[in-house]
């Protein structure tokens, strides 16, 4: 009978290793998905800044039942220019949380992008970033699944 010793360790590092790297492959993927199939407008639009009155409740304390009224006066410099929304879209990896890999649309000036992806009561939803994931849904099973193959084989070796 033979004896073969595993070092959990090293299995879990190389695995914790080789998912991240497929679900970054993944998630590439997906945003490259999610460029393709954003629209794109025709129109370049730059307007002046204009003031704009804000206010919202906030909730405040631990148990956040306290609600206070905040209010100020921003400024917004309303530029559009064609496929603003396209160049938002972009992968962002959470600090201090590992396999936290998001990809977003939408900034500061495309902060129309959460309109399209689920309509408005004018317009249709156009499902930018649920059609890019559904399309890769199986690839990027497939990546991860093969990324933990690689690190069972590559802490056997070790083993052998």
């Amino acid at each position: 009978m033979a004896r073969v010793k595993l070092d959990i360790n090293k299995l879990l590092q190389f695995a914790e290793t080789e998912a991240l790297g497929g679900l970054r492959k993944a998630a590439q993927r997906i945003e490259m998905s999610a460029k393709m199939t954003a629209p794109v407008g025709t129109t370049f639009r730059r307007g002046a800044a204009k003031p704009k009155n804000v206010q919202f409740l906030a909730r405040k304390g631990k148990s956040k039942t306290n609600f206070r009224l905040v209010k100020y006066t921003t400024t917004r410099p309303e530029i559009r220019y064609p496929g603003q929304l396209r160049d938002s879209i972009r992968i962002v990896e959470k600090e201090g949380k590992r396999f936290n890999l998001r990809v977003y649309a939408g900034n500061y000036n495309a902060y129309y992008a959460h309109m399209i992806e689920r309509g408005t009561i004018h317009n249709k939803a156009f499902l930018v970033m649920k059609s890019a994931l559904d399309a890769n849904r199986t690839y990027a099973r497939r990546l991860i699944n093969d990324a933990m193959k690689i690190a069972v084989q590559r802490s056997n070796k070790l083993v052998a």
